[in-house]
């Protein structure tokens, strides 16, 4: 049974290795020099690795796309077993990775690196006996030389001081996977494989909200989204997904939206010509009241992106027409979102405690070999609740979930989202710091970037969150910068627009 298990393993990671190569020129870069067609076990493979390098000597990069026409030439040199099996592998390779999508090749590469030495260590052991056999002891030793060179290409030392280091600092094309848009995405800055981003919040103010907005906007920028949840059940994560694509609302809903105004306009002080809007919400309070439809007004953010100041934020509502929020809309807004980024969520719901690393390891390599669907992002709602190994106590299991989870998002070379509980004393605080942290303030020392999600009674009812930074890694922050954000959830949109302040 082991051998069998392993076999599958095996398989798995060398379609893995042969579908990065034909996405990635870096992939392919970084393995070339290393490469030797024993150490693939399936001849299909071996073979389509042939067509990538002598396409890659050719023209210096990954054939993509060109894969196709290769095979058209190709094929008939195959015999007719591995025809079906490239022809099917082919196939399913164009359903997984439309175009301009990639693949997770930090991820890949560490798998071919460990796969390489391992096959290196069996070829090279297994060819020794053999001449040892004979008698040929010095051929022998050739092979056990040989063996050196590779684990030394596959130790993974760097030197710093390198031309390909230098370069790597400072490519442009290498700085992040994921940003979210507007002010918000700016507070946070460009986010990178390996790290670990996570919201604070106290209870129901929108964790899984936020969690489920890195998802779906993961998913639009071609990246492979895994969900993990402890907290919902399917049925309700998927409905919130789907609504976040589609925004549809209720039916028989007069639907409003919050959106930026300026105060200036509000309150009737903006003398300047250009400004488009209407009607004096403001007293001279600069209070503003509750909407209601039979409240004549229009917004005006004509001055907003200006320099000069003369843009004070404030908000106001927009009506808007939804489709209802039914089986057909949405199978038909799906279809449509498929068609053009893919079907790259993929969502697993556990009860509380009852899962933790090890599970959740084993349900990833699962999905992996199963469907080469292999995560850029990796997002878990929420930590606190996953199970532990029982080892430690008190906060001392936190501290393990947290350490945990921040290595197992930096093996697999993702991007990892997760979420905590503010304390009972942060539900009534209008701005949360680093105090508000429940049951352990070391969360802060495991994670990348950690941002508090602070919301008044008020700005609930006015569609309104604010966030701010409680730590980041790698770049210089304020606790006290805020930025606005703009909600609908019943319409599912969490992050609608953002605004400093």
């Amino acid at each position: 049974m082991a051998r069998i298990i392993r076999r599958n393993v095996d398989t798995a990671v060398e379609q893995n290795i042969v579908t990065a190569s034909i996405i990635s020129t870096k992939f392919l870069e970084n393995i070339y020099p290393l490469y030797d067609r024993q150490y693939l076990t399936n001849s299909f493979a071996v073979k389509i690795m042939g067509w990538i390098f002598d396409y890659f000597d050719k023209f210096g990069e990954a054939p993509k796309q060109h894969i196709q026409d290769i095979f058209t030439i190709e094929k008939q040199t195959l015999e007719d077993a591995e025809l079906e099996l490239v022809q099917t592998f082919l196939e399913n390779l164009s359903q997984r990775y439309i175009e301009d999508q990639g693949i997770n090749d930090e991820y890949v590469l560490s798998q071919a690196m460990e796969y390489f030495r391992r096959r290196e260590l069996e070829v090279r052991i297994t060819n020794a006996n053999a001449l040892l056999q004979i008698g040929r002891i010095d051929k022998a030793e050739d092979e056990l030389n040989h063996l050196k060179k590779i684990l030394k290409l596959t130790s993974n030392w760097k030197n710093p001081f390198s031309i390909e280091s230098i370069a790597e600092v400072f490519d442009e094309n290498n700085q992040g996977i994921f940003k979210f848009p507007g002010e918000f995405g700016n507070l946070l800055g460009e986010l990178e494989r390996g790290w670990f981003v996570a919201f604070l919040a106290p209870f129901k103010r929108g964790k899984t909200w936020f969690l489920l907005e890195a998802a779906v906007l993961g998913a639009l920028s071609g990246l492979k989204v895994v969900f993990l949840s402890l907290e919902m059940q399917e049925k309700a994560v998927n409905a919130r997904i789907y609504k976040r694509i589609t925004a549809y609302g209720e039916a028989g809903v007069n639907h409003v939206i919050p959106v930026f105004d300026c105060l200036n306009n509000q309150t009737g002080n903006c003398n300047k010509t250009e400004c488009k809007g209407f009607g004096v919400l403001a007293d001279d309070k600069e209070h503003i009241p509750d909407y209601s439809p039979d409240i004549q007004h229009r917004v005006c953010t004509y001055c907003r992106n200006k320099s000069d100041g003369s843009y004070e934020p404030s908000t106001w509502f927009e009506p808007v027409e939804k489709s209802e929020f039914s089986e057909k809309n949405v199978r038909k807004g799906l279809k449509a979102f498929i068609k053009m980024y893919g079907d790259n969520i993929r969502i697993k719901c556990y009860p509380r405690f009852s899962a933790g690393m090890a599970d959740f390891e084993h349900d990833l390599d699962i999905l992996e070999q199963t469907e080469g669907f292999i995560p850029d992002m990796i997002i878990l709602d929420y930590l606190d609740v996953s199970k532990t190994t029982g080892r430690n106590e008190g906060v001392q299991t936190i501290d393990e979930l947290w350490k945990m989870f921040a290595a197992l998002v930096a093996v697999r070379h993702a991007l990892g989202f997760s979420a905590s509980q503010g304390t009972r004393g942060s539900i009534y605080k209008a701005d949360m710091d680093q105090t508000d942290l429940a049951e352990w303030i070391g969360k802060l020392g495991h994670v990348d970037v950690f941002a508090a999600l602070n919301q008044t009674k008020l700005e609930k009812r006015k569609g309104i969150i604010r966030a701010a930074l409680l730590a980041h890694r790698h770049k210089e922050f304020h606790e006290d910068t805020n930025i606005t954000l703009l909600q609908a959830l019943s319409l599912g949109q969490t992050h609608l627009d953002s605004e400093k302040g």
